[in-house]
């Protein structure tokens, strides 16, 4: 009798374990995005989809021709309509991930979700930016445009001022470079270079309290000092600082980064222009050194 349970629990394994490895098609995957837009909302019924073959607009985001076979990557998906809400899937082998990038919460999660599937695949800088520009393009220019009318960055916002003038944030940060070993002693303060990573080519003015914002840092008198770069946000009246030493790490700080642009209204593309500043610095892996990719 207890031969007979052995065997039965291990074919109800080997069936749960079938099915959750069950083939993602082409078809199979369609029809989860169309009850997805169903739920969302953005399709009346599943009819639609089934019966009329209607209503799934479902394309890759750097091949804009017809998808007729799945490969890993991510793909873009909404219905046909002028004012519809667009929606992103990672594939990898026979998963699907949808990102969902309505809300901040949303495009953060999304964020950090696709920021590991880049990192996995090794996909080059550039390829990671852009992707990571899509989703704060679709989140605030065709999810969100009745909520910000400056989202694209037509106009300048004035940015909020900090507390600290250049030789107070330069005091911190010899204090943050004293504790890490790296220089002898806070006096050194005046050896360090601060660099404003939203205006990047107008510098600092001393005299006057900075602005909040992202900005980087280093010891000019470093014998590496073009790679030992350090980065720190400047809030109203403290600091926070941030590492991108590894892919972890920089996947947290880009989480800080979203919510500080979020909270200070950066436009998308400032935010995307300090990230995409960061992976730069931090991954060496850059598709003019290995354009190779084959990409949906």
């Amino acid at each position: 009798m207890k031969n007979w349970i052995i065997i039965l629990l291990l074919f109800l394994f080997s069936f749960g374990y079938s099915q959750q490895n069950k083939e993602l098609t082409l078809d199979s995957l369609k029809l989860e995005l169309a009850k997805f837009l169903v739920k969302k909302r953005q399709l009346e019924n599943l009819e639609v989809y089934t019966e009329k073959k209607q209503g799934l607009n479902f394309r890759g985001i750097h091949d804009f021709s017809t998808v007729e076979k799945l490969k890993n990557g991510i793909y873009r998906f909404s219905n046909f309509s002028s004012h519809k809400l667009v929606f992103f899937v990672i594939v990898e082998d026979n998963t699907f991930d949808i990102l969902d990038v309505f809300s901040i919460n949303d495009l953060k999660i999304s964020v950090d979700k696709t920021l590991d599937f880049c990192f996995k695949k090794n996909y080059c800088t550039e390829i990671i930016s852009d992707y990571v520009t899509r989703l704060f393009r679709v989140h605030y220019l065709e999810n969100m445009t009745w909520k910000r009318n400056d989202s694209d960055c037509k106009f300048e916002r004035k940015r909020t001022k900090s507390v600290f003038n250049l030789i107070k944030l330069k005091t911190k940060l010899a204090d943050y470079l004293f504790n890490k070993k790296i220089i002898e002693n806070e006096i050194f303060f005046d050896s360090i270079y601060v660099e404003d990573l939203y205006s990047i080519y107008y510098g600092i003015d001393e005299k006057k309290d900075i602005d909040c914002g992202v900005y980087s840092f280093l010891y000019l008198h470093d014998d590496d000092y073009s790679k030992n770069i350090y980065y720190v946000i400047v809030n109203e009246d403290w600091i926070d600082f941030i590492a991108i030493d590894n892919k972890q790490d920089l996947r947290k700080s880009i989480q800080m980064i979203i919510n500080f642009s979020v909270n200070h209204k950066y436009c998308y593309l400032k935010t995307a222009q300090i990230i995409e500043n960061l992976l730069e610095r931090s991954e060496t892996n850059s598709c003019l050194k290995n354009a190779v990719f084959k990409l949906p």
